[in-house]
């Protein structure tokens, strides 16, 4: 949580960008932080807004009309009130000259979209608080003169005669030292400093007494908790007339931040230029962590080998401007569709580490696997999005990639092995035609196998009508009335049991199931929904999530309009769900398509909204009547502030666009208190209801029908 009180009055913050939604976020974030908020849309208009009112801090995005953000800043710099106010450019560019572009301009430091936003409330905070400690460090006595020349964050003076040492308020605070305005024990600054440093400091001090010269050094202090910080001291030793040395003067400042930056910044030797990606020795550092990993949690990993198809063509004929840019192409497209949720069951945590090894050849790191099962899933979306035309200096270009896979155990236990053996199945990939992928040896065979077996008892089920939907419950905030339901398909397998549905839809979407299973559940449920309406219930609307696969075929408004003739259910009480996955593709013919589907009368929502890259852009390219709010915010709107103000601004940003809001996977008293007081419409969670197969559910309908629904 962010500490208000440090601050004696309330801070003004200018927030400068052009983006609607991302500037309603940042005013979110900065004003439930308690701070007072200026937005303007560019850098000439923060000009303005600076010369006119007192600023405090500025958060301003780096591409924007009129002027942008480096232009900006330097001209706010040249201004007298803006030499030391701290400046936080917003940019999506993170690559070497950028940073040193921002710094040249005098910027205090950059963040990259897309912004971390409950780091952002504490960051604010910090360099407000390091802002105003250097105002005050300008006006006070002379004898700190030289030390704010050095932005000194705490002062010491050591009496070498006596050993007498002072030391300033806030000196002894970022100690963690009980403040004392008189004579400081030295033993208790030297029993913080880090045992290998010791030594270094003492002769330090030495020689600088020695040689009768300044000296300046570096040192970590471990703190109660036994954190480490790392502190910048200069000091210069007074002598007396005679030449002795009788006192010491000293300024400290916690360089803690900085060394974190500057070790960002010694990390770009281990990053590609042209593309960002780890390079050659980041990605074998990567490997040696994940295998370690595996090794220590009794884990599967995988390495692919993913090279381009007749890259050489592309560059011997377009040249190697052109040849660069596809790169840079590919490698956006490779980031688009490696998202570790896509593949995340309930019991696997996979880590994704993409690395260019040179050229075009590319590498892969799956970590954290339980099977394999899910790497065809990961091999086959990335072959999709290499499939798709690239448009490079206004020329198609179709660009396919061979992929190889080897496994860790299985095929090999070190990096060369696992490095060898996938370059081996790339090539075999290569052999077979291109475009495709290839696992290693006999590991392919047995993969294929399962996954045949499991499609065709999956399929069995679809046919037989084994699949049954579960039921949850969504509440209105206001009266505590049941409006509504969520079904959700589960598959009670025969031989294995219940089967997560992120196994088995992920399956079905490879397989081209999903259309079928997807038909099945929309049907089911809107029979279930009229049937419900006939024995006398109250209307509910009735949520269905759909796959993506269905934006690729024509067929989606057919399927949804055969199922509400089928049912007689009214367009009106049916909703469908477009997941975050469904929508990362988005085209003008997905948008045709669902403008369709919303004739027929039914609702659209956004399911997981608030956490993805670009949900926002969604609700600008085609019309949606309800977003649905992810677990992930709601976990922590009553303990972290800044996630507080993104779900607040989500709400609000549903009110003022008409839109119905639900908040998802909510399960504690406190969350569902805050949610009703910011007035968020509907709830979905454990609080209320797990979901529930249909005899229970229709035993919850009984319940509800006596009043208001009880926590």
């Amino acid at each position: 949580m962010i500490d208000n009180n440090l601050f004696e009055r309330q801070m003004t913050a200018l927030v400068v960008d052009d983006d609607i939604a991302h500037k309603l976020l940042l005013e979110s974030t900065l004003l439930a932080a308690g701070h007072l908020v200026k937005s303007v849309e560019n850098g000439k208009q923060a000009l303005e807004a600076f010369q006119q009112m007192s600023i405090d801090i500025v958060l301003m995005d780096v591409n924007m009309p009129i002027m942008n953000g480096f232009d900006a800043c330097f001209q706010i710099r040249s201004l007298a009130q803006g030499k030391d106010i701290p400046i936080i450019l917003i940019t999506g560019m993170d690559d070497h000259d950028s940073i040193q572009k921002a710094f040249n301009v005098d910027a205090t430091d950059f963040m990259i979209k897309p912004v971390n936003w409950p780091i952002l409330g504490h960051r604010v905070s910090y360099y407000l608080k390091a802002g105003n400690l250097f105002k005050e460090l300008r006006s006070s006595e002379e004898n700190l003169k030289e030390a704010q020349k050095i932005a000194l964050m705490g002062t010491w003076e050591l009496d070498l005669i006596t050993n007498n040492l002072i030391v300033s308020e806030q000196l002894q605070q970022l100690s963690e030292i009980p403040y004392t305005p008189f004579n400081v024990d030295n033993s208790r600054f030297l029993e913080k400093l880090h045992p290998d440093d010791k030594f270094a400091i003492g002769e330090t001090i030495k020689q600088s007494i020695y040689h009768k010269k300044p000296f300046d050094v570096e040192y970590r202090i471990r703190l109660k908790n036994q954190q480490e910080r790392v502190f910048h001291e200069q000091a210069k030793v007074i002598y007396s007339d005679d030449g002795t040395a009788y006192k010491m003067l000293g300024t400290v400042q916690d360089i803690t931040s900085r060394k974190g930056f500057e070790e960002e910044v010694r990390q770009l030797a281990y990053y590609d230029v042209l593309t960002g990606l780890p390079n050659r020795e980041k990605f074998k550092q990567l490997v040696h962590t994940a295998l370690d990993r595996a090794e220590r949690k009794n884990e599967k990993a995988a390495l692919m080998f993913i090279d381009l198809d007749n890259f050489k063509t592309v560059n011997d004929t377009l040249g190697h401007d052109a040849g660069d840019k596809l790169l840079q192409s590919v490698t956006q497209n490779l980031k688009d569709c490696l998202r570790p949720s896509d593949y995340i069951s309930n019991d696997e945590q996979i880590k994704l580490s993409l690395s260019r090894l040179g050229g075009d050849e590319f590498t892969l790191i799956v970590s954290g696997l339980k099977d394999t099962v899910g790497l065809e899933n990961i091999a086959s979306r990335i072959h999709k999005k290499l499939s798709q035309p690239t448009y490079i200096d206004e020329q198609e270009l179709l660009i396919t990639g061979s992929i190889g896979i080897a496994i860790y155990p299985d095929d090999g236990n070190n990096l060369e092995t696992l490095l060898k053996y996938a370059d081996i199945a790339m090539y075999k990939a290569k052999e077979f035609g291109r475009n495709g992928f290839q696992f290693y040896s006999n590991s392919l065979n047995n993969h294929s196998a399962e996954k045949l077996n499991f499609e065709i008892r999956l399929k069995k089920s679809i046919e037989n009508n084994e699949l049954e939907l579960h039921y949850q419950p969504q509440i209105e905030t206001k009266t505590g009335r049941l409006v509504g339901v969520e079904a959700l398909v589960r598959w009670n397998d025969p031989e294995n049991g219940l089967v997560s549905p992120n196994d088995f839809i992920s399956v079905a979407e490879k397989s081209n199931l999903i259309l079928a299973l997807d038909n099945w559940v929309i049907n089911t449920a809107c029979q279930q929904a009229a049937a419900w309406q006939n024995q006398g219930l109250e209307p509910l609307l009735m949520s269905v999530n759909i796959s993506g696969k269905h934006f690729q075929k024509s067929a989606l408004k057919p399927m949804i309009e055969q199922a509400l003739t089928d049912s007689g259910l009214s367009p009106e009480y049916l909703e469908i769900e477009l997941s975050e996955s469904s929508l990362i593709e988005i085209t003008d013919t997905t948008i045709a398509l669902l403008n369709e589907v919303q004739e027929l009368g039914i609702k659209l929502a956004i399911d997981d909204f608030g956490v993805g890259f670009s949900s926002l852009n969604y609700i600008r390219k085609f019309s949606v009547d309800t977003l649905k709010i992810d677990k992930s915010l709601i976990d922590n709107i009553t303990t972290d502030v800044c996630e507080a103000a993104i779900t607040k601004a989500i709400i609000d940003l549903a009110k003022t666009l008409n839109l119905s809001v639900v908040a998802e996977g909510v399960e504690h008293k406190d969350q569902l208190a805050w949610l009703q007081q910011h007035e968020c419409r509907l709830i979905q969670g454990y609080i209320y209801s797990k979901p529930l197969p249909l005899l229970e559910i229709e035993r919850y309908f009984e319940q509800t029908s006596q009043g208001a629904i009880k926590t």
